[in-house]
């Protein structure tokens, strides 16, 4: 604090709130508006990017893998920045400028989100990127030099501070994702945006109550620094660390933009194959670890160089970033697998009591809250607007604001009523399994034509032919027999037989076909004799088709499309293309082996289709499914829920989004009609009536389970603060060790949960209570509360104060790679799902804490020794 004596100290204490300096409260605000445009922007991003393209609140349907690469490398590079951003205010801003400069690039960052086009994406998430290089190490800066001569009150200050962020993110991922998901994406982006400003203008407009307290810095001359008495031996960086250094920063950055970019642009920064085979580990995995390799190696080589305490302890502290990296993975699932399984696979929906006490719990959660924070600003108000008006004035206007949309919300939600509907729809008779899968009966033996392809398919490649179309179609793997299609049309029937190629030469092919079966949107095939007991087979005569075009081999894998003109393609995946014939028309693939190739015809030969028990479907009328000539119509009910007041008779659209039916007012159905018209398909959008007005019902949120983490924390620190000041405060190692196993018993819970959820279920379809999520959120904030906290506290007491800077760097680097696996994992969720289950995934993020914390309990007496002891 060289920029401040005593006397100007004192005169920063005069005006007290609550015994701290009403500065320490400007802080406290302006980084409850950081938080709230941070985190509410968090927990939206994901969510979006993954929702469908075509929908009441459309997103922009991404893979969760691109996502969660993307999350990825943004949740990285807010840990790596604030390194270079303390450096740059530590020489030559002073904290104050940082933080604002800092404020304003975020406050452009957010407003460039707002536009929802994929430029303003990534320009958006760079500018927060770059402004939190300059906000996040600064801010707490000015908290420790405004502390300087009384260190004895320096935690109950920070103590304060932190309640604010906790607050902004409470408030932030509440309001936010509330506009976000009930009137538009774009509402919640830019409200975050918003915020970011209001913050940033009544941090500057505090500077007179700040006077010379994170100014400038005052530079050194050179007599002052030849005069300064160092009381400990320098460890210089020698040329090969600086070497090392920018070397490993250089790959490490590299492959944080190159995982984005390589999946989401398919462009390459780094080799897709380097020194080892792209099968066995990946080019940039390869460069990654090598440069991982390197860095520890810099590290190794600087530790060896001092004292054997300070070595030790800085051991140590290598020990806890490697476990603080563990925990992080698990931890992070919380911003990509946690949001997909709260959209996709958790009941969200109350009705009548249960929605009443939802809503009086929710009003209570969010109102008191909000209240205690209304009256820290009043007491603000009262000992600070003489000196800074205009600053209060904007706080004022910031929580105007709030209430007016916490009053809306609350009221919105009060007010949502349950109505059911009629629609008219058409009984189809269909055969079905168990699994509401799909196939018909008979084929049609007509000779079929195909010259459309160049591919070379060879004798005896396994082929799947799609019955009723025309067109071969290859499958690249078929695992235990089975193949499944991801097929993203809702309520189509998809129909195939298998089969290989027996004979071919370069133009035509025959397919030996030996089984059918599908399903609505996923179609798994089975070849002869692994028919269920309940289902049926059928026989059918071979199948002829032309192929003037193709190059195909005897034994080749292919796939014919029958009844329409297409393409043969071998070892690709299968790709449904319904433009050739009207949607409502059934797609059916033959999947066979070619077994003759001659005189320009293909055969195709179907020995059996193994199909389900008969049902009776009801296939809502739409312009995708419209009412055919002799068709008779039935009426069917369907639940939606609106604050909307409707009466009964009232006509209504709908559309089916994740398994439930969605009202759609005027402007949303405009909306939605001109997607569908922009994407060249037939709208689904379902007409029906009102028949019956229910009750009071509300669907929770996304993002209002991501709020939990705050409240948990806010209601359990003070009582994790009261233990560790007591006698049974464990040691470093313990804490840890609680901290993981208490995160790993939270996925328990929701990887047991999830196991009512079948494997490859479509997302919506089934759902399961919302209890397992909450559990989740609360071990997972009990964790938090034992380990992330103390991680910080331990670097300043186990390092020098002249290393603090450097060991701080490496803790955020650890933190960095922590959020890109976690958000790499996180992006395997549906993968895993289809493969396996969502339980399985979560039970991966059960394993790795729980085995972590027994580990670090074990190295316990180790660690002890290496912090020399530090307690």
């Amino acid at each position: 604090m060289a920029n401040v004596d005593t006397t100007q100290h004192d005169e920063f204490f005069k005006s007290k709130v609550l015994g701290h300096p009403a500065g320490l409260f400007v802080l406290f605000f302006t980084e409850m508006w950081e938080r709230f445009s941070f985190y509410g922007m968090r927990v939206l991003l994901i969510n979006f990017l993954t929702m469908a393209v075509i929908g009441s609140n459309p997103g922009w349907e991404w893979t969760a893998e691109n996502a969660g690469a993307l999350f990825g490398t943004y949740a990285g590079l807010l840990y790596l920045t604030p390194i270079l951003g303390g450096v740059i205010a530590d020489k030559f801003t002073g904290y104050r400028w940082a933080v604002l400069i800092g404020c304003v690039i975020m406050t452009a960052g957010h407003a460039s989100m707002a536009f929802e086009t994929e430029f303003s994406l990534y320009m958006g998430l760079a500018l927060l990127v770059l402004g939190t290089g300059f906000f996040k190490p600064n801010i707490t800066s000015i908290i420790s030099e405004m502390y300087t001569y009384l260190p004895e009150k320096k935690d109950g200050a920070y103590t304060i501070f932190y309640m604010g962020v906790n607050a902004g993110a409470f408030f932030g991922m509440m309001l936010c994702g509330y506009l976000a998901e009930r009137v538009g994406w774009s509402w919640g982006f830019g409200l975050a945006g918003i915020f970011m400003l209001f913050g940033t203008v009544q941090f500057l407009l505090a500077k007179p109550l700040f006077g010379k307290i994170g100014a400038p810095p005052v530079r050194q001359t050179k007599e002052e620094k030849a005069a300064e008495v160092k009381d400990y031996k320098e460890n210089k960086f020698t040329m090969v660390d600086k070497v090392l250094i920018v070397v490993t920063a250089i790959i490490g950055l590299l492959y944080l933009i190159n995982d984005p970019v390589s999946k989401i642009g398919e462009v390459n920064l780094l080799p897709e194959e380097f020194f080892l085979s792209k099968d066995t580990l990946s080019g940039p995995l390869v460069i990654v670890l090598g440069g991982l390799l390197l860095f520890l190696y810099l590290i190794i080589t600087r530790i060896r160089r001092y004292e054997k305490v300070i070595r030790d302890r800085m051991i140590a502290v290598i020990i806890f970033a490697f476990f603080t990296v563990l925990f992080f993975i698990p931890f992070e699932q919380a911003a990509t697998s946690m949001v997909i399984f709260a959209r996709d696979y958790t009941d969200r929906v109350l009705t009548g009591n249960s929605a009443l006490i939802f809503n009086i719990v929710n009003t209570l959660l969010t109102i008191i809250p909000l209240m205690i924070i209304t009256w820290v600003l009043y007491l603000l108000n009262k000992k600070s607007f003489k000196k800074i008006p205009g600053s209060n004035v904007v706080l004022a206007l910031c929580f105007s604001l709030v209430w007016g949309i916490v009053i809306w919300m609350l009221a919105r939600d009060f007010n949502t009523v349950s109505y059911e509907a009629q629609y008219a729809a058409v009984p189809v008779e269909q055969i079905a399994n168990e699994k509401g899968e799909y196939v018909y009966e008979a084929f049609s033996n007509d000779e079929v034509s195909n010259a459309s392809n160049n591919d070379h398919f060879k004798v005896g490649s396994l082929v799947a032919v799609r019955l009723g179309e025309g067109d071969y179609v290859s499958l690249d793997t078929v695992k235990n027999n089975k193949v499944v299609v991801n097929y993203q049309e809702e309520r189509e029937d998809l129909h195939f037989a298998l089969g290989n190629v027996k004979n071919a030469d370069s133009t035509h092919f025959k397919l030996d076909v030996t089984a059918v079966r599908s399903q609505q949107n996923f179609p798994i095939y089975k070849k002869k004799g692994e028919a269920e007991a309940d289902e049926k087979t059928y026989l059918s005569a071979p199948f002829m088709s032309n192929n003037t075009n193709a190059k195909l081999s005897l034994g080749a894998e292919a796939a014919y499309l029958l009844d329409a003109p297409g393409s043969v393609k071998e070892n690709s995946e299968v790709a449904v293309q319904r433009d050739q014939k009207s949607e409502i028309e059934p797609v059916r693939f033959a999947y066979g082996e070619i077994v003759e190739n001659a005189n320009g015809e293909i055969s195709v030969s179907i020995d059996t289709v193994l199909v389900g028990k008969q049902t009776i479907v009801y296939q809502p009328v739409s312009e995708a499914r419209p009412l055919l000539s002799g068709e008779e119509t039935v009426n069917k009910p369907l639940f939606f829920s609106t604050n909307e007041e409707l009466k009964v008779g009232d006509n209504v659209a709908t559309h089916v989004e994740l398994g439930k039916f969605v009202y759609l007012d005027g402007e949303k159905e405009d909306k939605l009609a001109e997607d569908y018209v922009k994407a060249e398909k037939s709208s689904k959008i379902i007409q029906a009536s009102v028949s019956e007005i229910k009750d009071n019902e509300v669907e929770i949120t996304v993002s209002w389970f991501s709020i939990l983490n705050s409240f948990f924390i806010i209601a359990f620190a003070s009582f994790f603060s009261k233990w560790w000041e007591s006698k049974y405060n464990p040691s470093a190692a313990m804490k840890y060790s609680l901290g993981l196993i208490v995160m790993g018993i939270g996925f328990a819970v929701l990887a047991y949960g999830s196991s009512f959820i079948p494997q490859g279920t479509e997302a919506g379809i089934v759902r399961v209570s919302m209890v397992w999520l909450i559990l989740a959120y609360f071990f997972h904030t009990l964790g938090e509360l034992f380990l992330s906290p103390v991680g910080l506290s331990y670097v300043s007491k186990l390092v020098p104060a002249r290393m603090i800077a450097l060991m701080f760097g490496m803790w955020y680097l650890a933190i960095a790679i922590g959020n890109k696996i976690a958000a790499s994992m996180g992006g395997m969720v549906d993968e895993i799902q289809e493969e396996y289950s969502i339980s399985f995934f979560f039970l991966i993020f059960t394993i790795i804490p729980v085995v972590a914390g027994v580990l670090i309990a074990v190295l316990n007496p180790l660690l002890k020794k290496l912090m020399h002891g530090v307690k």
